[in-house]
């Protein structure tokens, strides 16, 4: 390997660590996901403003622990839903929390990006709740959802947006700059929105609406805040710095982050969201109904 060329990915081993992750997280996952709660209820909301025949079959990709699905479950009594999860202690939890409805759910353990959607659906409406970024070919799977979904069918999305978490990522950057370091990625990368609209668009979908969200969170202290972004897969950036240097990092980080994002008794975090709401349609080329 050419010095400067970055080190080739190894996507079954980053795959694995992925599982894992959400495995021992699946827990305290709960705890820690408040954001994806709040955006989950308002993903929900704007179906009703756009008034649509309630779908039959739905599927709920990267179900987590469950709390979208119960969600779902209720907005939609006469549904089936299957909730799928590359973790298999994540869609247990899901099971348990969804209870009484459990005769219309269907669990899947399985990557998005490799079960064969064939098998599940058709589905009326797709849910991607705060999961779209662990796509590894979004295009590509954004093309496997079209094609499992049914004419008039719809894809709901929300996926992170580019000030997520922007107080920490600009403390990293600052460190590392001052420190004379080369600038790691310590956070999920971000895409704009007009990006995933042209990735969702390619796929064979069209736009109904699409819109953004901020809202700023609390934490105790900054090491609360940073065990809160791991536990829901928002920190999984890639650095090449050795293990006692990205201690240090983390520790002045932490110090600065402390100094100078305070309100009350603890430290706040702006979380940011991008959704969006797409139809499967019998021509590809209809005009957008919202810009």
């Amino acid at each position: 390997m050419s010095k400067g060329e970055e080190k080739p990915v190894d996507r079954e081993k980053e795959k694995q660590q992925r599982v894992n992750r959400f495995n021992r997280a699946s827990l305290i996952y709960d705890d820690y996901a408040e954001s994806y709660r709040k955006v989950a209820c308002r993903l929900l909301m704007q179906l009703d403003r756009h008034g649509w025949p309630p779908p039959r079959r739905i599927l709920d990709v990267g179900c987590g622990t469950g709390h979208m699905t119960q969600l779902i479950l209720e907005a939609f009594p006469e549904a089936e839903v299957v909730a799928l999860d590359i973790a298999d202690r994540m869609v247990r939890a899901t099971c348990e929390k969804v209870g009484d409805d459990r005769s219309r759910l269907q669990v899947v353990v399985g990557d998005v990006e490799d079960v064969d959607l064939s098998e599940l659906g058709p589905f009326g409406l797709i849910v991607c709740n705060a999961v779209c970024h662990w796509f590894r070919e979004p295009l590509k799977t954004f093309g496997r959802l079209a094609d499992n979904l049914e004419t008039g069918g719809r894809l709901l999305a929300s996926i992170y947006g580019p000030d997520n978490c922007a107080e920490l990522g600009a403390l990293f950057g600052q460190v590392e700059e001052e420190w004379n370091l080369p600038r790691e990625q310590h956070l999920f990368p971000t895409r704009s929105s007009k990006e995933w609209e042209e990735l969702l668009t390619a796929a064979g979908l069209v736009k109904i609406d699409s819109w953004e969200s901020w809202m700023r969170l609390e934490y105790a202290n900054g090491l609360s805040f940073l065990k809160a972004i791991k536990a829901v897969g928002e920190a999984a950036g890639r650095t090449s710095h050795p293990l006692w240097l990205q201690r240090r990092i983390l520790l002045e980080v932490i110090r600065r982050y402390e100094r100078a994002h305070r309100c009350g008794n603890g430290v706040y975090a702006t979380m940011h969201f991008l959704q969006f709401l797409f139809e499967k349609t019998d021509d590809p080329s209809e005009v957008m109904l919202f810009k």
